[in-house]
């Protein structure tokens, strides 16, 4: 990025909560051409090429999808500390999936509770 101004090859990612969830959502794309105005990225994604600072911490540059008003269509340089966090999200999201799928009998939900509980008496 040069000049708050997305370069082919960049890598970047839309950060989005998922409605009605805890979770976080993370697109990674990467800039594969540039026009005028725009950057479009490998997944067909058409950005304005012209980042500002976003309002929430006054330090992230984030780019606009060209047509769109929503916050949530904002793109960001990918860094270190998001793919941390997205790799917490997603062990997250495994453990979560897993516990879903599961059916416990009372024998395995007692032992959880007992577990989480640092109780070993019933």
């Amino acid at each position: 990025m040069k000049d708050n101004k997305l370069e082919v090859g960049d890598k970047i990612v839309s950060v989005v909560s998922i409605r009605w969830t805890n979770f976080i959502d993370y697109n990674f794309d990467e800039v594969e051409r540039l026009t005028s105005t725009q950057a479009i990225t490998k997944n067909g994604i058409r950005l304005k090429n012209e980042g500002r600072l976003s309002w929430a911490d006054n330090k992230t540059i984030k780019f606009k999808e060209h047509k769109s008003g929503y916050d949530a269509d904002n793109y960001q340089l990918v860094t270190d500390k998001i793919l941390q966090d997205y790799n917490v999200e997603k062990h997250k999201q495994k453990v979560s999936n897993w516990f879903d799928k599961q059916k416990f009998t009372f024998e395995q939900k007692e032992l959880i509770f007992n577990l989480l509980n640092n109780n070993n008496a019933s």
